[in-house]
């Protein structure tokens, strides 16, 4: 968990921000944001229940006597200024500045993302219709959420343990016959099991020809002698996630089987040994992909190499061929490489680390070579 001086810091980056972007306001909806920015752990749910203004002046938090109670217990630094006035968004907005309009002859300038689901959008502009201009600002938060701090890099290596561990259980566990539902559902349990707190994302347990589908749903299919099957899964810990993935087989491989698999190891430890500062997102996974290429297999790596990691499972920044992104120490990010040849099987191996001053410190300590099941 983040301490005080860690949230105050986040904060006070926020409104480093709103200077640089000639900004007199922010006001964040989305629920990770909102996690960031307080550091409260295993309080907030899927729902869209919360509002965050912030200013040079004042944090403000709007929630609901759904989540009040312990906002206020939490709150013992008094950094944020807590309301669950039953009032809608944009009527607590206009009450709350109104005082500004007295004395501030140009519009009060909101930043919001741009991605604010347009029924909140249009909410907002018929609240504040005088005084106000709001301003799109993608990327804003996210930008500074993708740098992380030390408590958020002892969070994501909480989960990772957790996740290893899952994955030894599962290689005592796994046997043919049984199905990919089957083991999804031990793997689940096992994350949770092991010190979880819930699951990163939906895990993928694909077999055989299922195992080609990048982003597979488990199904009731059977596991066979000669199937390739991808786990791909995570913990969360302190709302905080992991992400991995192994590939393993039932039986020895084929010839090709093990060619793909070797493949897919080269590119991956290729790409991890050439991230360091400096290093764009699209440079990295041409570097995976021309590995790929160079064994015949460049038409089936049909994903980026990687993404940010964090609250959210995906986040900035990116690893792909169409990615603006540069890398900076304190990124956290996956590798994934993958070959996946239709009909046939798939093949895809991820770890996730952080970016240091001098490279790539890897979280993952699961095993990369092929085990046979």
């Amino acid at each position: 968990m983040g301490s005080s001086s860690d949230n105050q810091t986040r904060i006070d980056r926020v409104r480093v921000l709103l200077r640089e972007n000639n900004l007199d306001g922010y006001l964040a909806l989305n629920t990770s944001d909102i996690r960031w920015l307080t550091g409260w752990t295993q309080l907030f749910d899927l729902e869209q229940a919360h509002a965050v203004l912030l200013t040079q002046d004042v944090a403000h938090l709007h929630s609901d006597s759904r989540y009040s109670n312990v906002m206020r217990e939490r709150n013992t630094e008094g950094l944020w200024q807590i309301s669950d006035e039953l009032i809608a968004l944009g009527g607590y907005l206009a009450n709350l500045l109104a005082p500004n309009r007295g004395t501030q002859a140009a519009p009060f300038k909101l930043g919001i993302e741009a991605d604010i689901a347009l029924n909140r959008y249009r909410a907002l502009v018929a609240a504040l219709a005088e005084g106000f201009e709001l301003v799109e600002k993608p990327g804003l938060l996210s930008g500074l959420r993708a740098v992380k701090d030390s408590s958020e890099i002892a969070l994501h290596k909480q989960a990772q343990a957790i996740t290893d561990a899952a994955f030894a259980h599962m290689i005592e566990w796994l046997k043919p016959g049984q199905s990919e539902r089957e083991a999804q559902a031990e793997l689940e349990y096992s994350l949770q099991r092991l010190g979880g707190e819930g699951i990163a994302f939906g895990s993928i347990v694909a077999s055989g020809s299922n195992s080609a589908n990048p982003h597979a749903v488990s199904s009731q299919r059977r596991f066979e002698q000669g199937d390739f099957l991808v786990l791909d899964f995570g913990a969360k810990y302190h709302d905080y996630c992991a992400d991995m993935t192994r590939t393993v087989i039932f039986g020895e491989p084929s010839e090709q089987q093990r060619c793909i698999y070797d493949t897919v190891l080269r590119a991956h430890e290729t790409a991890k040994a050439a991230i360091a500062p400096g290093k764009t997102g699209k440079a990295l996974h041409e570097l995976a992909l021309s590995v790929i290429t160079e064994a015949g297999f460049g038409s089936y790596f049909t994903h980026g190499l990687g993404h940010g990691v964090g609250i959210d499972v995906h986040e900035e920044p990116r690893l792909a061929a169409q990615s603006t992104s540069t890398l900076v120490q304190g990124n956290v990010v996956t590798v994934e490489p993958g070959i996946y040849l239709p009909g046939c099987g798939g093949v895809r191996i991820e770890d996730f680390g952080v970016v240091t001053a001098t490279g790539f410190e890897v979280f993952t300590q699961a095993p990369h070579e092929l085990i046979v099941l």
